[in-house]
């Protein structure tokens, strides 16, 4: 009969020490958070959260954890191209060409001193950077559209090329 009571001390400790095992499904949980974010682009309104390049520093970050990259795109609402890209975007005609893109979306006319001062310049809209791990501009850039109803097709063959050579 005294066995009982130490056969049960026994089993305590061995549980109180033994590994703790992951609760059931928890890999694929944590697996799955990075195919949790559907595939296509994103358009990423900027919203300050400090410094400019802090902001795209961190978003750089989020996008790599969900196998994501970053493309800084600066448009403003009197651009024509830019509205075309917009467009293309939110309907879906360019989830094919950009599966895994997000598009830091800045305005030009709003935001014009901060992405000064990250070295985000250009004499031509719209703008699309491969942002430096920084967070500022890179030389990794195209600038510059068409107006009219060929916008996107002007637009998607350079960034398409601009994302192959950044790699």
């Amino acid at each position: 009969m005294r066995r009982g009571p130490a056969l049960l001390a026994s089993l305590v400790l061995l549980a109180c020490n033994s590994p703790k095992k992951p609760p059931p499904g928890a890999a694929a949980a944590e697996a799955s958070k990075a195919a949790a974010v559907p595939p296509g682009p994103r358009l990423i309104p900027y919203a300050p959260e400090g410094p400019l390049a802090e902001t795209v520093r961190a978003r750089i970050a989020t996008a790599a954890s969900q196998d994501r990259r970053v493309l800084v795109y600066i448009g403003a609402e009197w651009c024509e191209p830019c509205r075309h890209f917009h467009a293309a975007i939110e309907s879906g005609a360019l989830d094919e060409a950009f599966p895994r893109v997000d598009f830091l979306e800045f305005d030009f006319d709003q935001h014009r001193g901060p992405l000064k001062a990250a070295g985000y310049q250009s004499r031509l809209l719209p703008l699309f950077v491969v942002p430096a791990a920084d967070g500022r501009a890179s030389d990794a850039m195209e600038q510059g559209g068409i107006k009219g109803e060929g916008a996107v097709d002007h637009i998607r063959p350079r960034l398409e090329r601009l994302l192959a050579r950044t790699g």
